[in-house]
């Protein structure tokens, strides 16, 4: 058994289908494309298989990276959505972009042996889908963590930090605090509860990526219930992180923001005059809207919480 060029694809937006089937794994060692051989084949092959019953698509990426090839000390990164098809069927799946950080022993498997190449071999086992699925992942193989850190940095942010988003707590007895309504947008702004999401489902949202950057911005506001000041220094938050978000995007990464407050694209939102959003793709909701215990974030990343002196600190994050 060798080739199936019958095998083709489509790429869809991570994150934009549904009914997953498979896992593909892109990986990458240290500038080198990291590939399998199946004992019953001699082409060669990406890691990656079904989606179990019991499984995310990042837990199965995460499993079938082991299986095929022993590698355990990596960072997964959400690339794309895709439809492999033939004239007798199709299916979703998940594509991932592994960083490997130390290569394993491959365990005993369905493959024979693992190599890393400089590039794509000409012997593969779906050369119409493999070369395309690679393309995507290379656009975030040149993305390292100290890039982003450094992006944050740039946008001045006091601190900014890379976590794993498992490690975000979700508490949905906050949700009533937004029923309160303090910040004036409950009901009236499609970023805010309730219309944009349960609590399970923006929770959802966010663990549908592997990584976050978390970001912190602090401000010299003498008292903190000044609501001009406050305000202004929120809306400064957003928009910093708002070029973050912009930029990964045109680097082909696909990504989720988290702000300070909720959307404030608009002046009014749409929703107040019954018509779609107007941006879509850019609408954003604040961490409360997710759900997300700030403090024990903060303290996760080993930043200032409470408010003292005078200065005041805002958080948001972007998931990737």
């Amino acid at each position: 058994m060798s080739a199936h060029p019958e095998l083709q694809c489509k790429i869809y937006p991570f994150g934009s289908q549904t009914d997953l089937k498979y896992v593909v794994v892109c990986s990458f060692y240290e500038g080198k494309l990291l590939l399998s051989r199946h004992k019953e084949r001699s082409t060669w092959e990406t890691q990656g298989g079904h989606i179990e019953a019991d499984e995310t698509p990042l837990q199965a990426a995460r499993r079938e990276l082991f299986e095929e090839s022993g590698v355990q000390d990596a960072t997964l990164w959400p690339v794309c959505d895709y439809l492999g098809f033939t004239d007798n069927g199709s299916a979703f799946g998940a594509v991932f972009m592994a960083e490997i950080h130390q290569l394993g022993e491959l365990p005993d498997s369905e493959m024979q042996e693992v190599m890393l190449f400089d590039a794509l071999p000409a012997e593969l086992t779906y050369p119409n889908v493999t070369p395309v699925l690679f393309a995507e992942a290379q656009k975030l193989n040149k993305l390292s963590p100290s890039t982003l850190l450094n992006m944050a940095d740039a946008e001045c942010f006091s601190k900014s930090a890379l976590i794993p988003t498992m490690d975000i707590i979700f508490d949905p007895s906050f949700r009533p605090y937004c029923e309160e309504n303090i910040c004036g947008k409950y009901g009236v702004n499609y970023s805010c509860p309730p219309d944009c999401g349960t609590p399970e489902e923006m929770k959802e949202r966010v663990l549908a990526y592997p990584q976050a950057l978390v970001l912190q911005s602090t401000w010299n506001i003498p008292d903190w219930r000044d609501e001009t000041a406050v305000k202004a220094a929120k809306a400064a938050h957003n928009k910093a992180q708002m070029r973050i978000l912009k930029a990964l995007r045109e680097q082909g990464i696909s990504c989720l923001m988290a702000g300070a407050s909720g959307c404030n694209l608009c002046p009014v939102c749409s929703i107040v005059e019954g018509t779609p959003c107007r941006y879509p793709d850019l609408k954003f909701s604040c961490l409360s809207a997710y759900c997300v215990y700030v403090k024990a974030l903060a303290e996760r990343c080993s930043m200032d919480y409470d408010y003292k002196e005078g200065r005041l600190s805002f958080y948001g994050l972007i998931a990737f």
